[in-house]
C-alpha cells in the first residue's frame, strides 16, 4: 500500500469540489490502513476529520474497502462525529468467511 500524503489529498478534493463534485469516495486496497507507511499517526481517521472539516462545499464523503481486522472504535466515533462522512461501511468478505460463518451457525 502507499498512501498519499493529506496535502494532496486535499488539493486533489478541492479541485474536484471546485468542478462541482458533490460527492467524494475515498478507495484503496484497505482504506483502513491509510498513513501507516507514510508515519501518519492519525491514520484514517485524521484524514476523514481534515476532509470534513476542509472542504465545505463537498456534502458526502464515502468510504470504501475498510477490513474489519483494522476498523477501530476510533474510526466508529470518527464516522459518528463527522457530519459530511457518509454512515456506510463497504467491507469486503470471502466466499469462504462467508460459508464458514453460516456452517458455525448452523452448528
Amino acid at each position: 500500500m502507499r498512501s498519499k500524503p493529506i496535502e494532496q489529498i486535499l488539493l486533489e478534493a478541492r479541485e474536484l469540489a471546485a468542478d462541482g463534485a458533490v460527492e467524494l469516495n475515498l478507495i484503496g486496497q484497505d482504506t483502513t490502513s491509510y498513513g501507516t507507511d507514510i508515519g501518519d499517526a492519525n491514520g484514517l481517521s485524521g484524514l476523514l476529520r481534515t476532509l470534513d472539516k476542509e472542504l465545505t462545499d463537498v456534502r458526502w464523503l464515502r468510504l470504501m474497502y475498510a477490513y474489519p481486522s483494522c476498523f477501530t472504535d476510533e474510526m466508529i466515533r470518527t464516522i459518528a462525529d463527522c457530519d459530511r462522512v457518509v454512515p456506510y461501511i463497504d467491507m469486503p468478505s470471502s466466499t469462504s468467511t462467508m460459508r464458514s460463518s453460516c456452517e458455525c451457525a448452523a452448528g
